[in-house]
């Protein structure tokens, strides 16, 4: 008898963040290379408590408020560090797979922000996010 086994990465081929561990918030290789065809060199962070909904802004100029986004070479994942921010809203410091939506009419990608739990820094926690509305 055969047992699946079962994958322990997870891949998004639509927009994807990863909330790391070390306190970057990673965009996946749809949302990397859209950024990289737009110019987009610097991220402002977002939030909305109303909404429980986490954004990133990506800019093309630098802005007092913004960060710097880093490209990995091969073009397929880019970065902001993010620990400070991550940390005002009370990141546990897991590591989270988040779904995430382009939100063409504001220029933003937008994610749920997750239940931040003392949960064991081992575990990643996969999370869909919700339609745009």
């Amino acid at each position: 008898m055969y047992i699946t086994f079962e994958r322990k990465v997870w891949r998004s081929f639509s927009h994807a963040v990863s909330i790391c561990r070390d306190g970057e918030i990673s965009f996946n290789k749809s949302v990397t290379q859209m950024f990289l065809r737009k110019g987009y060199e610097w991220a402002l962070f977002l939030f909305d408590p109303k909404e429980m909904r986490l954004a990133v802004r990506p800019l093309t100029h630098p802005d007092r408020r913004a960060y710097r986004i880093t490209y990995h070479k091969n073009a397929r994942q880019s970065w902001v560090c993010s620990k400070s921010f991550l940390k005002s809203l009370g990141w546990d410091g897991c590591r989270y797979q988040l779904n995430a939506f382009w939100n063409s009419r504001r220029l933003l990608v937008e994610f749920d922000l997750p239940v931040w739990e003392a949960r064991s820094k081992a575990k990643v926690v996969v999370m869909k996010a919700r339609q745009a509305g």
